[in-house]
């Protein structure tokens, strides 16, 4: 479970459960950005994937904060608190989104990403956007739609196809349905742990209908299943750590081979027991592990304060509040 939140580097982190939020306007878009961790830290801006929202990348955003680091975490366009884009919610989209998050730093923030999130951190980074470092959490490194999970791939089509095809308010009800958005989150996980399987059920339950329209749901749903990291692959630069699970069932370990992803030069970690959650199964162990490579590719003992810098985010026009979970 993750830390308890206090800062241990300088600065005051967020309490536990109540980040600090800020509102940012980026590709026409009103994004709602949490903060976790001392102000001073070293920055991470940490991108969910598909159907998420920051909430969970919580635990190990927490448990980032208790070891030093500034997270920022934002609500995807048209997800959660933030408002959509005024383009299509695809992964250029997003990757220019990111991109024009990553330009409010006056230095190069390290860019995480989960799921689906680690498609968009590597096409903004193929882009041309400057990272410090790159974490990629439950790469998708092959098409989520064709592994070997036929059933479970088969339910999904059928799912998404279904709520096109229904009546508007049909359609919205299937999306948010807290029943699938529960058996979802069930089917990603491997934690035998029952606290931990409740805490994941009740937090996809929470999220099942976040999202700003069905087309935004259907546009990354489209982008989700076709583009993977493999696809920027070509594009990465600099020091990139890649952290997968054993059980999951998204990003099969071989995929990790470097014949495979096409990334030769990356850090690669599979933890053995774990699923496609590992910010909620194993936050206090993969923040460890990325505050160790972060270590050894800059020669620094952790991350320390960040003071060859003016703050990334806020700046000047930012709205500032609480959060408010509802």
């Amino acid at each position: 479970m993750p830390h308890d939140g206090v800062a241990r580097g300088g600065g005051t982190a967020a309490a536990a459960g109540t980040p600090r939020r800020l509102t940012v306007l980026a590709a026409g878009s009103a994004t709602a950005v949490f903060e976790y961790g001392p102000r001073t830290g070293q920055v991470i801006i940490a991108v969910h994937g598909f159907r998420g929202t920051h909430a969970g990348l919580e635990p190990l955003a927490q448990a980032l904060a208790s070891l030093g680091y500034r997270v920022l975490a934002p609500d995807l366009p048209g997800s959660g608190a933030s408002a959509a884009l005024g383009s299509p919610h695809d992964t250029a989209g997003y990757a220019a989104w990111l991109s024009e998050l990553v330009d409010r730093c006056d230095r190069a923030p390290t860019l995480l990403g989960h799921s689906y999130g680690t498609v968009i951190v590597a096409a903004a980074i193929a882009g041309g956007a400057t990272a410090r470092g790159t974490v990629l959490l439950n790469p998708i490194l092959t098409p989520p739609l064709s592994g070997p999970k036929w059933a479970a791939t088969a339910l999904a089509r059928g799912y998404y196809a279904l709520a096109r095809r229904l009546p508007a308010p049909l359609g919205l009800a299937l999306l948010g349905s807290r029943t699938i958005a529960e058996i979802s989150g069930m089917f990603m996980t491997s934690s035998p742990d029952r606290g931990m399987r409740r805490v994941i059920r009740l937090e996809h339950r929470r999220q099942a209908s976040a999202f700003a329209s069905r087309e935004v749901v259907f546009d990354t749903y489209r982008a989700s299943t076709t583009s993977t990291v493999a696809h920027f692959a070509g594009g990465l630069r600099g020091p990139t750590l890649l952290v997968g699970a054993g059980r999951d069932p998204l990003s099969p370990a071989r995929a990790f081979a470097p014949a495979a992803s096409g990334m030769r030069d990356a850090a690669v970690h599979v933890f053995s027991d774990y699923g496609h959650l590992l910010p909620y199964e194993a936050p206090a162990e993969t923040a460890d592990l990325i505050a160790a490579w972060d270590a050894a590719i800059t020669g620094e003992p952790g991350p320390g304060a960040d003071t060859q810098t003016a703050p990334c985010l806020p700046v000047s026009g930012l709205a500032r509040g609480r959060e408010n979970r509802g």
